[in-house]
């Protein structure tokens, strides 16, 4: 396990938080890795306030958020289908697409739209239900999979055939940022994590509680994610590219920051520190929002999006 802090642009916690992180999580699972994470990793599910429906993509809008994710990254998608993809078929007329990732579906047709119609053949696209922290598809199922702003699912090598492609879209930060002007994801962990410390001052919990807390994912910087994919046995690195990140205007208040981050976290925070405390931590973070200028300007949004495409290697 590694650490990753950031300090917080507020100063209402006596010191940095650090959440103990899983640097390769989903990582390891798409270089070949193993199984056997619990669902409370996956946001909330469903059509609830709090649930994917209305919070998903970056957005409480999730629809609209992630077809501008997926505009983006179209013409390189597009690209590497034509260049890249071997399709070697081996008496079957069908093609395996994945889409790794949505719990309610809404976020996968952009994609699955621009994937078949580049691929411009018959497709067999297999909506699976079930956990994807383990195996979901046959082996040797998948010409093409995709995943977008996820890669908490831990399967992906085993499933992907010889010269098959894997498209990831990750978020990622950048080398540096001064936390006084400039946020990322990592700083809005750390904005939480100052809330937690808050509220274990006022006896709503130890702070033991929180320093026990674990956020099982880590925001890479491209150079250490290359480094990441570069290890791997399964694949190699056909493209990386840096996008323009079409989220960092779509969260306009407070309240809808507050209300993608909850959906985001609620599980695991409810899972270790009861679900008692849910209402009060995220009235807090709103807060806490609302008092730094650094938040309420999405251009000092400094967060990331890395295009980064994987061909499986043969045998």
């Amino acid at each position: 396990m590694t650490d990753q802090a950031i300090e917080s642009p507020t100063t209402m916690h006596r010191r940095p938080t650090r959440f103990r992180t899983a640097r390769t999580l989903a990582l390891g699972a798409v270089l070949g890795g193993t199984q056997g994470q619990l669902a409370l990793n996956a946001m909330n599910a469903g059509d609830g306030p709090q649930g994917q429906t209305q919070n998903s993509s970056y957005k409480v809008q999730q629809i609209e958020i992630h077809i501008g994710v997926v505009e983006v990254a179209k013409p390189i998608i597009e690209e590497v289908i034509a260049t890249k993809l071997d399709i070697k078929l081996h008496g079957s007329s069908t093609i395996g697409v994945a889409d790794f990732g949505c719990s309610t579906g809404h976020n996968s047709f952009p994609a699955m739209q621009i994937i078949t119609q580049s691929i411009k053949k018959k497709l067999h696209g297999p909506g699976v239900a079930g956990d994807f922290h383990c195996r979901l598809l046959p082996e040797c199922s998948l010409h093409f999979a995709y995943s977008s702003w996820s890669l908490h699912w831990l399967t992906g090598a085993v499933e992907v055939v010889g010269g098959g492609l894997m498209a990831l879209v990750i978020v990622g930060v950048p080398d540096f940022w001064d936390p006084k002007t400039k946020y990322t994801i990592p700083s809005d962990v750390n904005l939480l994590g100052s809330c937690l410390m808050d509220m274990a001052t006022m006896g709503r919990f130890s702070e033991t509680k929180v320093d026990s807390f674990n956020l099982p994912y880590y925001f890479s910087t491209p150079k250490q994610l290359k480094s990441i994919l570069e290890r791997s046995d399964s694949f190699t690195i056909e493209r990386m590219d840096i996008l323009n990140n079409p989220g960092k205007h779509t969260l306009p208040t407070v309240k809808a920051r507050a209300a993608f981050f909850r959906a985001v976290h609620e599980r695991l925070l409810t899972h270790h520190f009861g679900s008692e405390i849910i209402d009060e931590l995220f009235y807090l973070y709103m807060k806490k929002l609302e008092s730094s200028p650094v938040f309420l300007n999405p251009c000092n949004d400094k967060s990331m999006v890395i295009l980064a495409v994987l061909k499986r290697k043969a045998g």
